[in-house]
């Protein structure tokens, strides 16, 4: 994601018209969180006009966890190594990196938002694609190993 800076009142017609340029960009545009349905699907959340940088940040990043939070099951410590005190600190953390260079992260995220939608709709079935084929590989692979040595093969997974 880039950040830009934010516009100057003049710059302001040029941003609009810029979206107008890139093909598809209205198709894309029209994708929301209220398109994402299920469990973990995120709540609608659109920069408040008065937050600032840190605010926009810590929300950005809290709904970026309630999307990860489900594909890291796995590992027990995710929620304490992502708390939302750690969350926050990052946020501060980077809302005053923003704010000493004049970048304007609520504005991003107005910009480019539906397109971090999209991609945080599609990583999690991507990821469990990714590890349910991993684990079938090396099923595969410990079956063919014990048949070529003539052994029993290891009992499948439920």
């Amino acid at each position: 994601m880039m950040i830009r800076p934010k516009p100057a009142a003049e710059d302001v017609t040029a941003v609009a018209t810029e979206k107008e340029t890139v093909p598809g960009a209205d198709a894309l545009d029209a994708i929301t969180f209220d398109d994402v349905e299920g469990e973990g699907a995120p709540e609608k959340a659109e920069p408040a006009p008065g937050m600032g940088n840190a605010e926009n940040l810590e929300m950005a990043l809290k709904m970026a966890k309630a999307l990860l939070t489900p594909m890291f099951a796995f590992w027990p410590q995710f929620d304490q190594v992502w708390s939302d005190s750690q969350v926050e600190r990052i946020a501060g953390a980077g809302g005053a990196v923003c704010d000493k260079h004049g970048w304007d992260f609520g504005g991003a995220l107005g910009q480019y938002g539906p397109y971090i939608a999209l991609a945080a709709a599609t990583a999690p079935p991507i990821v469990a694609t990714a590890m349910a084929i991993r684990h079938e590989k090396a099923a595969r692979a410990a079956a063919e190993r014990a048949a070529s040595e003539g052994r029993a093969a290891p009992p499948a997974a439920a």
